[in-house]
């Protein structure tokens, strides 16, 4: 297993946080790597989605699985890979009084050690740009779903 977190200090509502992680369409506002994004069906655990990267010019497409949903608090997505699978993690916690956005990215499977080189060190150096983005466009927020 490989595993890289990022966390950020928000000052912002975790409500207007979890709009924005649950609004797969519009992804790419925070997150500049995504292209578009899709899901299909409701947001659930074990909803399908997919969306489309762009690296150097060349496109690379991810199905991806729900795999955690609690409101308000964690939001995990399940890419499998060969022989292994990419968890993206994103998690709210209220620590002293302060909103805490946790991003992790995690390997597992026997490919990890390849896996971590060609897809899981460009997922984790977005998560800075990504934690700041959504941060930033949470404090535009004024109407979302409760």
């Amino acid at each position: 297993m490989w595993q890289k977190e990022y966390v950020v200090e928000a000052n912002t509502d975790k409500e207007k946080i979890w709009s924005l992680w649950t609004d797969v369409e519009n992804w790419n506002k925070w997150n500049t790597g995504i292209e578009y994004s899709h899901l299909n069906g409701r947001l659930e655990k074990g909803a399908w989605g997919s969306f489309k990267t762009i690296v150097n010019m060349n496109p690379y497409y991810y199905l991806f699985q729900l795999s955690e949903c609690v409101k308000n608090k964690l939001l995990t997505i399940k890419i499998r890979l060969s022989l292994g699978a990419m968890e993206i993690r994103h998690e709210m916690t209220e620590e002293n009084d302060k909103l805490k956005i946790k991003q992790y990215i995690i390997l597992y499977g026997p490919l990890t050690f390849i896996h971590k080189r060609t897809i899981g060190v460009r997922f984790a150096n977005r998560m800075p740009q990504t934690a700041k983005a959504i941060t930033k466009l949470a404090a535009t927020v004024t109407d979302y779903k409760q």
